[in-house]
């Protein structure tokens, strides 16, 4: 037959269990978060640029090309500054 005295131990001990397995799992199993996408500052990506201007410049330094004049021939004949697109073809 179990005493009083046997049975408060016992139930002492469950309790000191349990308390150190939530204490372990707490540790251990903590939920992993999601990776945070990056914010930024002006809420856009700012490095990427005017995409129809990069086009527009690109557009005109391939059609250079293949006309076969001078980047100052080609800008004088079609109205354009023969610095941005000295500027545009060294870049592309």
């Amino acid at each position: 037959m179990v005493n009083a005295d046997d049975l408060r131990k016992r139930a002492e001990k469950l309790r000191n269990l349990r308390r150190k397995k939530a204490g372990r799992q707490g540790k251990t199993q903590q939920p992993k978060r999601p990776q945070r996408r990056p914010r930024y500052r002006y809420g856009k990506r700012t490095d990427s640029g005017p995409t129809a201007l990069r086009a527009f410049w690109s557009m005109h330094v391939e059609a250079m090309n293949w006309s076969g004049l001078g980047h100052a021939e080609y800008a004088a004949a079609l109205g354009l500054s023969r610095h941005a697109l000295r500027i545009w073809r060294d870049r592309l």
